[in-house]
């Protein structure tokens, strides 16, 4: 559950407390914001033109595979994903509350401005869902580069003061993160770098590991197989914990 209050202990949820190194079993879907849209028999234009329909079909999709996580994707500090995250936040929920934010060198690739330039834009966006009430900020960099270390070292910060973790997702080559602050890095891979989130990609079969997350992974494309393996995974992890 979230709480109130600028640089209070805020996130306590179960991703969040899976970054804080105690690591349990949890179902962490990252693609829920896809299979909310395609639940909802939305397009994706009018899915995202909409914190409505876009907080309706976040959480339907959550509640179908059972995530212990609702992944917000915030393009932008405006429009219908912002809204939608800050409905999210003030809701009474048992659930973590991700922002997805696109990192600098994916803001500078989509804007075609410099690095230095592009930094700004991305700690202007983290600081807005950090106050939005976030309780996981989760930085997506496909390229990660070592000469955005700082903006990651400012917001690591930045996410202390307001009580929310810092999750990157990236490939290994932005391991730099965890020096820089950041709690853990997912790389989507079963076996994570050191100091990393390990991961158990929705795959048909696989084994639920003694100790991870359970996760459809970050760069995972949508697939109803997906969805039901997670949904298996997640009924299966409650009825141990019963045990």
């Amino acid at each position: 559950m979230s709480g109130t209050g600028h640089g209070k202990v805020r996130a306590c949820g179960p991703l969040a407390a899976a970054l804080a190194g105690h690591a349990a079993r949890r179902v962490f879907a990252p693609y829920l914001w896809r299979l909310a849209g395609e639940r909802s028999g939305s397009t994706e234009a009018g899915y995202a033109a909409s914190a409505s329909v876009m907080v309706n079909a976040l959480q339907g999709a959550r509640q179908l595979v059972g995530s212990d996580a609702i992944h917000v994707p915030v393009p932008e500090p405006t429009g219908a994903a912002f809204d939608a995250l800050q409905r999210l936040a003030v809701m009474s929920r048992a659930y973590d509350l991700v922002a997805v934010v696109p990192g600098p060198v994916a803001l500078a690739a989509a804007s075609g401005r410099a690095l230095d330039d592009a930094q700004e834009d991305f700690e202007d966006l983290a600081r807005a869902v950090l106050e939005a009430g976030c309780d996981v900020l989760a930085v997506h960099e496909p390229e990660p580069d070592a000469d955005s270390a700082a903006s990651l070292r400012a917001m690591a910060r930045l996410g202390a003061f307001y009580g929310a973790r810092t999750l990157l997702l990236a490939p290994a080559a932005g391991a730099f993160a965890l020096a820089a602050g950041f709690d853990a890095i997912d790389t989507g891979e079963p076996a994570a770098p050191p100091g990393g989130v390990a991961v158990a990609p929705a795959v048909a079969d696989a084994p639920l590991p003694a100790s991870t997350i359970v996760s459809s992974s970050w760069a995972q494309p949508v697939g109803g197989a997906d969805a039901d393996w997670l949904r298996a995974a997640a009924r299966q992890l409650r009825n141990d914990s019963k045990e």
